[in-house]
């Protein structure tokens, strides 16, 4: 019997190979992984083949009547409000064909595509416990793999390359991670962030488009209080509420800098200076501004800016008729917001019945999530979405070949559906 008490979402990046789409690709054989797949360096691994025998990874949730860690420990009483529930504070994410779960000092649990940690290569359609996990601060899933964070500040990935967590070479003061499809970054506790995996496009910011086997520092980007790592673009919001971001997009509509040009280092969002949450999908980002507004940039072939239309924007633009939100997620092409009063509000792509909004039809402003009043958190994946109630209970829609929604089933919803066990 799941705890609701203590019950967190992770729901974590994948593809939807189904669509034609390239997102957060979750491979099942290595023959999908594409090039990138040649080395292990979006593991962080320090060369060498990772020992699948070692002991799993300890992670820290941090609760035990106290909120988790957001690596603000320290800082100056003008820290962004980053509006997170002060009920059981950020404990949801979504991705594309994996969803995970922290449950305190109990193991987390996982379902959907496979390598989730629980040493099989096997889809689970209901949750599956993580081996060996029992004190996790924070989990996030890209592509071909997911990491966690540990309370000490070390972090541990498993995926496609080795089925249980193995150490990321000499990190120990983490405070935040974040999962793409080829890349991963972490942002330390100075505030200052590096990078490991693919980096052809620079997405790990260190002034070069050479793949690195460990963490590499970002150039020139110190005071970052939250990273968020897209498709090939990587975004950081420094503690001023200023937006920085590098790498590319694959539809060229830019960085949020007015200007198509790929950035090897952290370029500045045109006018964002009071930020206070980012995220970053497939080929666009947003940020949540500390007036509750909401601006997105970059591809918008579906929406997913928000913005009523289907242009692309080089620089922020805002979301329609939303002015109280209070968390944003954005993964592939579609974005959720929860507002302050507990709705949620989904927009952008819809063919799987991501959105939650009973339908499949594309949505260019944010259109209600179906039936759900009393949200704590709201999570996006490539092709589906999660939410969590006030009461514990977490919902999922969308897209569900690999059982992602965590319902018993493969079949796709247009509605928020139950997980089993909550």
């Amino acid at each position: 019997m799941l705890r609701r008490s203590i019950a967190v979402v992770v729901i974590l990046a994948g593809c939807g190979a189904s669509t034609g789409v390239v997102v957060d690709g979750d491979a099942d054989t290595m023959a999908d992984l594409g090039p990138d797949a040649r080395s292990m360096s979006d593991l962080g691994f320090d060369g060498g083949t990772p020992d699948l025998g070692l002991d799993a990874v300890r992670l820290d949730l941090g609760f035990d009547g106290a909120l988790p860690d957001l690596g603000f420990d320290g800082g100056p009483p003008d820290m962004p409000d980053l509006g997170i529930p002060s009920s059981m504070p950020g404990l949801m994410a979504a991705g594309g064909s994996k969803t995970c779960l922290l449950r305190g000092s109990v193991e987390p649990l996982c379902w959907g595509a496979s390598f989730l940690g629980d040493g099989t290569v096997t889809d689970q359609l209901t949750p599956s416990p993580v081996l060996g996990l029992t004190d996790a601060v924070e989990l996030s899933v890209g592509g071909y793999r997911t990491c966690a964070r540990r309370p000490t500040g070390e972090v541990a990935c498993w995926g496609v390359y080795t089925l249980l967590p193995t150490d990321v070479y000499a990190l120990t003061d983490t405070v935040e991670i974040s999962a793409g499809t080829s890349h991963t970054c972490a942002r330390r506790r100075a505030g200052d962030v590096v990078c490991w995996g693919g980096n052809a496009s620079g997405q790990l910011g260190d002034g070069t488009t050479t793949d690195r086997f460990t963490p590499t520092r970002v150039v020139g980007l110190a005071e970052a209080v939250a990273i968020s790592v897209g498709f090939n673009h990587t975004c950081a919001l420094r503690r001023s509420g200023d937006v920085f971001c590098w790498g590319t997009n694959p539809y060229g509509y830019g960085l949020g800098d007015d200007n198509v040009v790929p950035r090897l280092t952290p370029t500045r969002v045109v006018g964002l200076t009071d930020a206070v949450e980012i995220a970053t999908g497939e080929g666009h980002s947003c940020a949540r501004r500390r007036s509750g507004e909401v601006v997105c940039w970059g591809a918008n072939t579906a929406g997913q800016l928000g913005d009523g239309t289907t242009r692309g924007r080089l620089r922020p633009t805002p979301v329609v008729g939303l002015s109280d939100a209070a968390e944003i997620s954005t993964k592939g092409w579609h974005t959720c917001a929860r507002r302050s009063s507990g709705e949620a509000v989904c927009w952008g792509s819809n063919g799987f019945g991501q959105l939650g909004d009973g339908t499949t039809t594309d949505q260019l402003v944010p259109a209600a999530v179906f039936g759900l009043t009393d949200i704590l958190e709201i999570a996006t994946g490539s092709f589906h979405s999660c939410a969590r109630r006030s009461s514990g209970e977490v919902l999922c829609s969308g897209w569900n070949l690999y059982g992602q929604l965590g319902d018993g089933t493969t079949t796709d919803r247009i509605l928020p559906t139950p997980v089993v066990g909550f």
